[in-house]
């Protein structure tokens, strides 16, 4: 993960790759696109931040132990409110 430090923009395919990589759950590009909403961005981009990565991966941490999105997104935003500095371009 030494390469996001490096790297600001990722692509959907690099997204998914890392969110795999890092959680072990397989996100499909219709998976994708259902979970941007999800993950608080307000549309597709042709790519992503490192800040939009931590999102994904937040809430692909959450559904292991909830399994429905929305509650995710919920505890996703708590997270963004109360403790900010996770969701840092600096989290690697």
């Amino acid at each position: 993960m030494t390469a996001l430090s490096v790297v600001q923009e990722l692509n959907r395919d690099e997204v998914r790759r890392l969110v795999r990589q890092e959680t072990g759950r397989d996100l499909s590009v219709k998976q994708f696109y259902q979970w941007l909403p999800y993950c608080l961005i307000p549309e597709p981009k042709n790519f992503y931040s490192v800040r939009d990565l931590q999102k994904f991966l937040f809430v692909a941490r959450i559904l292991n132990r909830v399994r429905k999105l929305e509650a995710a997104r919920q505890q996703l935003i708590q997270t963004m409110q109360t403790q900010p500095e996770i969701f840092t371009h600096d989290f690697y």
